[in-house]
């Protein structure tokens, strides 16, 4: 046992040879958020469960939760980690790669500093997962420790969805401030789910573009806590300079002619 930037503790579940690795990503994880995107750690601990076998994390996910972590229909993903909010737990399938795990410890910063401690989601569910999201391939600036977001996976089902009839005219990014989480999160539709995580991560990838993700992250939970704005409109319109419908035609130029990578001075993990 662990324990990494004051709140994680990292368990060795099966005492297989992946922990070290799964250690080494959530140190330096929680070092870049810790340096430049959350004031401080979760205020209290989180315990992360490390897997070197897939079986022992299906067997215990299964046992802990009654959660299958397996996909059960065509379309869907298998979890190759979640987060338990009520309990704090972060399990995590050391065999499918770290990205998942660096998604899953974002989780709980947000829980504390949106100000939904407990076990209820504060932070909207569209910016809670789109910012866990843009570190799924994190990548690291040399020249201050930050934590970015290289373009994924999840670009090319945002991209297809664009120039589709069907779903194009879904695409936009003032869709998510009007978005329930009910809504947003879809989980008998994979596809909409799917489309909605993408359009999630890739404002927020714009947005860490342009230095304002977490200016805005910081303004909207000042101003959520104080009952001024739950929605988070005026707080990304006071930082972005625009409002959300306003923003749309630049986000999604951005979005038609991203390419693999990240423009800034980065180091790959």
């Amino acid at each position: 046992m662990v324990v990494e930037g004051d709140a994680f503790v990292l368990v060795d579940a099966d005492h297989g040879s992946a922990f070290d690795a799964g250690r080494s990503q959530v140190h330096r994880a929680v070092h870049a958020l810790l340096t430049r995107a959350f004031p401080g750690p979760p205020d209290r601990a989180v315990t992360v469960y490390v897997f070197s076998t897939h079986p022992a994390y299906v067997a215990f996910s299964k046992q802990r939760f009654g959660i299958d972590p397996e996909p059960h229909k065509p379309g869907d993903r298998p979890l190759y980690g979640y987060y338990q909010r009520p309990s704090r737990e972060i399990l995590m399938d050391g065999t499918t790669g770290w990205g998942t795990l660096t998604h899953e410890i974002v989780h709980p910063f947000i829980q504390r500093w949106f100000g939904g401690d407990g076990a209820d989601r504060a932070a909207p569910e569209w910016l809670d997962e789109g910012i866990a999201s843009l570190f799924e391939q994190p990548i690291y600036d040399p020249r201050d420790g930050s934590i970015h977001g290289e373009t994924d996976w999840r670009y090319t089902q945002l991209r297809d969805a664009i120039e589709s009839p069907e779903l194009g005219p879904q695409v936009h990014l003032e869709s998510l401030f009007d978005m329930s989480d009910d809504a947003f999160d879809s989980r008998r539709d994979a596809t909409a789910q799917g489309l909605h995580y993408g359009m999630a991560r890739f404002v927020c990838q714009w947005l860490d573009g342009q230095g304002k993700l977490w200016a805005l992250f910081d303004d909207w939970r000042r101003a959520a806590a104080s009952g001024d704005d739950a929605s988070g409109l005026t707080s990304f319109t006071r930082t972005v300079g625009w409002t959300p419908a306003d923003a749309d035609a630049a986000w999604l130029a951005y979005v038609r002619h991203l390419r693999p990578g990240w423009t800034g001075a980065a180091a790959h993990l």
